[in-house]
């Protein structure tokens, strides 16, 4: 499965999350698709990280677009929960970049990184951007199991890089990284809607949960190629498609 494909994936999800809660409201099914978005767009973050030529211009344009997205997204929330004291993914996805920054830096000493890494999650927490402290540490974790091989890598042979690929003749190291990735994701799942048990219903909160995990499997199926290039498509989307709902927003409401 292409990068593209999987950019696609995430986009309708999103797509079917959001008109859920701009137009008919929150817990519908169409949430329960919504949450495969997030993990997907954290794993398109590691790829872009891992392969982009200048990581300034990478920060530069991703705060450019949280910063255009912020108040069509503080429409959006407003609307359906009555508070605009959030922050978009953009923001969230921007910290977590800056934490791999971090995390690879081989001039920091590792009390020095936990110290900072520490610091960008309680201010993630604190300003309150999409999925707040997990959100960081979901995209250091996948991160972290991309630079050990978990997923399609072109420097590292196929039969050790890919879970889903052709070939299945993984070695005993790369099956049992595997399954701890799988088992992370699983917790990481559990955790995120674990407080949601005191607000809807346990097959609600089941749902959501598994949704949340289903990503972990499209993670998997990553091929390493790029597809299609239409960059710049994918960062406008989001905020154009929060206009649009708030727009019909407006005129049904």
């Amino acid at each position: 499965m292409s990068s593209f494909v999987i950019k696609i994936i995430a986009i309708i999800s999103m797509l079917l999350d959001h008109s859920s809660d701009a137009l008919i409201g929150y817990s519908t099914p169409l949430n329960f698709i919504g949450r495969i978005a997030f993990p997907l767009f954290c794993f398109q973050l590691v790829i872009g990280y891992a392969h982009t030529h200048d990581i300034k211009k990478y920060c530069l344009r991703l705060g450019l677009f949280a910063l255009i997205s912020q108040i069509p997204f503080g429409i959006m929330i407003y609307n359906y929960s009555g508070t605009v004291l959030a922050l978009n993914v953009f923001f969230t996805l921007l910290l977590g970049l800056i934490t791999m920054i971090v995390y690879d830096n081989k001039k920091l000493n590792n009390i020095y990184k936990f110290l900072v890494i520490t610091c960008i999650l309680l201010l993630a927490h604190f300003i309150n951007v999409d999925y707040q402290a997990l959100g960081i540490l979901l995209i250091l974790i996948i991160h972290i199991f991309y630079k050990k091989g978990v997923f399609y890598r072109k420097d590292i042979s196929a039969e050790n890089s890919t879970f889903l690929g052709k070939n299945d003749s993984l070695s005993k190291a790369s099956f049992v990284t595997i399954l701890l990735f799988i088992f992370v994701m699983l917790m990481f799942s559990i955790l995120r809607y674990l407080y949601a048990i005191n607000y809807f219903s346990f097959d609600y909160v089941l749902c959501f949960m598994l949704f949340t995990f289903l990503p972990t499997f499209i993670m998997l199926m990553y091929n390493g190629k790029k597809g299609p290039s239409l960059k710049y498509f994918f960062y406008i989307f989001y905020p154009a498609h929060l206009i649009v709902l708030n727009i019909l927003h407006f005129f049904m409401f």
